[in-house]
């Protein structure tokens, strides 16, 4: 997740490089013969970070649903007492396999 985040952080700052490049582009005393390129670069890079959005949605989707899991886990094993081997063959499949 971390990860995600970091590359997200990192495409939002090369997005907003591109935004001032075409924002200095099309200023004063700007070059108007290639707006058709220059539009075509900032939609390119529009299209780059809403695909990164994307992914870090899904991952923090995917966090979140495991965080409530563990939640419940630990609501689950604190109203049992701490017995844990009920606990561990309560646990979903996925935190059997990554999380011990």
């Amino acid at each position: 997740m971390s990860n995600a985040v970091g590359d997200v952080g990192e495409s939002a700052d090369k997005y907003g490089a591109a935004l001032a490049q075409v924002s200095d582009s099309l200023g004063v005393g700007g070059e108007t013969s290639n707006v058709k390129a220059i539009v075509g670069s900032n939609t390119a890079e529009t299209r780059v970070m809403q695909e990164r959005n994307v992914t870090l949605q899904a991952e923090l989707s995917e966090s979140t649903s495991e965080i409530d899991a563990l939640r419940e886990l630990l609501k689950t094993s604190q109203t049992r007492g701490g017995n844990r081997r009920s606990d561990r063959d309560s646990q979903p499949q996925a935190f059997r396999r990554g999380v011990r």
